[in-house]
């Protein structure tokens, strides 16, 4: 006697269609993790706290057409300061020019020689001129205006330069003719 086979055709289908269903969903969450993990970015990496610069003293002269500018920095913070982006504008302007560009590196001289940063509780003289730096001089300085002289710290971190926006120091300038 032969039974008759119960096939339930539509069972087997629904569990076909929610295997495939899973794995669609399993697929998609990884092709998002794997989006985010490369596309959004790790560590960020940023200053320390504790960097500090002062602007000690501070001299800018024309004489002939040349401007010369003179500025001692000293490094109030905790750790060494390797590059300063210093940048000079008119009173009025929110965007400054960069003077030295291409030579943010400080060269600090010690008595063993030079080291490339500026280490705490030190000073250093930083010296420009219209002649040797085309960005000071397309300026056109005159003693009869007010400017902003703004220095922005900067350390290198990993092999990468980070610029600390939070250690900004910005000071009133006004050249004086000779």
């Amino acid at each position: 006697m032969f039974q008759k086979q119960i096939t339930n055709k539509r069972a087997v289908s629904e569990v076909v269609g929610y295997t495939i269903l899973i794995l669609i969903a399993i697929a998609l969450s990884i092709g998002v993790y794997s989006y985010v993990k490369i596309y959004i970015p790790h560590d960020r990496l940023a200053c320390q706290e504790d960097i500090s610069l002062s602007i000690n003293d501070l001299n800018c002269t024309i004489l002939g057409g040349v401007v010369t500018l003179n500025v001692v920095l000293e490094n109030n913070g905790f750790f060494n300061v390797t590059d300063a982006y210093v940048r000079i504008g008119a009173s009025n302007r929110k965007v400054k020019s960069q003077i030295n560009q291409g030579d943010t590196r400080i060269k600090y001289q010690t008595g063993s020689g030079v080291i490339f940063s500026l280490p705490p509780g030190q000073e250093i003289l930083l010296s420009y001129s219209s002649l040797k730096s085309s960005a000071l001089a397309a300026l056109h300085l005159n003693s009869s205006a007010e400017y902003i002289l703004e220095i922005e710290p900067a350390v290198w971190m990993d092999n990468k330069a980070v610029v600390c926006n939070n250690a900004v120091i910005t000071e009133k300038l006004t050249c004086q003719a000779q």
